[in-house]
């Protein structure tokens, strides 16, 4: 009798990251209303009363935005000693429409649209100040985009507007520029960001914003994405609790490619 041969199932082994991964002196998580928005505040009125005077004032108490049941916090807090970095708000027009949607043109093919509106962007001032507002910019576009979100609207003041259209976002009223509350009347460019086309922008103009969100991996971004896309669609309940458990490290070219957008 002949006896065949044994045959051994080998498990290939698993194919190797091509991406870097970059460790950042900080984390990006979703803000606690409880045990983060005093700090958030402090922080933000610091922030922006050094560029603008009298702003430490107008924005000492939190916003109304802020209390919104929909609103995602992310904040930015350093490894080294537990400070706030940095933070920025989010808010959708999944429940009732965002500040900014009331300054687009009548005609504009956003109206109608899953918007999102990104703001008060904050960074204490440091060494870590480009590297902070970047992770925080990369934790909203990917958010958003895993949320289904379509266009991010953000607003911006000279000299601080170069920073954005960097980053490739478009004016939306043609160099107009507008009133914003909360501003002491400083005049502002509205800018709008596709989110299905932002990574072929960045790509296509080289910016190095490109590699920092598509082509690096951040574990120190984390966010509870779960909970994220429930307020950006108005299903959340305000009392919920973020557990900053689900990682957008993965970069935003593959979240897009494998559809979680």
């Amino acid at each position: 009798m002949t006896t065949l041969p044994h045959h051994t199932t080998h498990t290939p082994p698993p194919a190797e990251d091509p991406l870097p991964t970059q460790a950042l002196p900080f984390t990006v998580r979703l803000a606690c209303k409880i045990n983060d928005l005093d700090g958030l505040v402090s922080l933000r009125a610091l922030a922006y009363g050094r560029h603008l005077p009298g702003m430490d004032e107008v924005l000492k108490a939190p916003e109304a935005d802020d209390l919104r049941e929909d609103v995602v916090l992310l904040v930015a807090q350093s490894k080294a000693d537990g400070r706030l970095l940095g933070s920025l708000r989010l808010i959708s027009n999944k429940r009732r429409p965002v500040s900014l949607e009331s300054a687009l043109p009548a005609d504009s093919p956003l109206r109608g649209g899953k918007l999102a509106e990104v703001g008060r962007l904050t960074v204490l001032p440091g060494a870590h100040g480009r590297l902070v507002s970047s992770a925080l910019y990369k934790a909203a576009f990917e958010a958003s985009a895993r949320a289904g979100i379509e266009h991010v609207l953000l607003t911006a003041r000279a000299p601080v507007d170069r920073l954005y259209r960097g980053m490739q976002l478009k004016d939306v009223l043609g160099g107009q520029r507008i009133p914003v509350g909360n501003t002491l009347g400083v005049p502002h460019t509205l800018y709008e960001l596709p989110i299905k086309e932002a990574v072929a922008r960045w790509k296509q103009a080289q910016t190095p914003f490109y590699g920092f969100v598509a082509l690096t991996r951040h574990p120190d971004i984390t966010v509870d994405q779960t909970l994220v896309n429930r307020l950006l669609n108005g299903d959340a309940h305000p009392s919920e609790t973020p557990h900053n458990v689900t990682s957008t490290a993965t970069p935003m070219a593959m979240s897009q490619q494998h559809g979680l957008h």
